[in-house]
């Protein structure tokens, strides 16, 4: 039964269907932006694909594209490539895990005059909490640090290191994920 229910998510996300792009970036933005969304419009789900192995044929070939496209640009080794698609799909899925799970406490039972005590905490609390902010700036910062690795191109030792790609890494363009619009959750 829940194999069912991670296949089914998996054919909504059609991660066979997202079009190559010029920037591996991209395309695993796209990727991470697809799965948040679908888990969003499923949150009873989302522990159930939180838990359970992926290997369903959906992900499958959605994965191998992936893989295939990410050694095809030179830069991944296919450790490097699949590290790096796991590492997104647990940053993905422990966002929208945290932001669809009721607090313990309401926010109304938070002692704030306790807080008060800690500008920096209280300063950084007040305006409220952002989960497509957070998700914005934790993609970046994966992105970011995988750009910043030695090329995976001339190594097959983790351990070994080479000249830093550059990929994407011009500061004199936007970054996409971090002016994105927020993708409301749906029930």
């Amino acid at each position: 039964m829940f194999d069912g229910v991670i296949e089914a998510l998996y054919k909504e996300m059609k991660l066979e269907e997202i079009d190559a792009t010029e920037s591996w970036r991209s395309d695993m933005e796209a990727f991470a932006t697809r799965l948040r969304d679908v888990l969003r419009r499923h949150p009873r789900a989302v522990l159930i694909f939180a838990t359970r192995p992926g290997p369903t044929d959906a992900y499958a070939r959605g994965a191998d594209n992936a893989l295939s496209r990410l050694q095809e640009t030179g830069d991944f080794n296919p450790r490097l490539a699949l590290t790096m698609i796991s590492c997104i799909r647990s940053l993905t899925v422990g966002l929208v895990t945290a932001e669809l799970v009721q607090p313990v406490e309401p926010a109304s039972d938070i002692d704030f005059e306790q807080i008060a005590r800690f500008p920096a905490l209280a300063s950084a609390i007040a305006g409220g909490f952002d989960a497509d902010e957070q998700f914005r700036l934790g993609l970046y910062a994966l992105l970011e640090g995988v750009a910043a690795k030695p090329s995976a191109k001339t190594r097959n030792n983790p351990n070994e290191t080479s000249s830093p790609q550059n990929e994407s890494r011009s500061t004199n363009q936007p970054n996409s994920i971090l002016q994105r619009s927020p993708t409301p959750a749906k029930s």
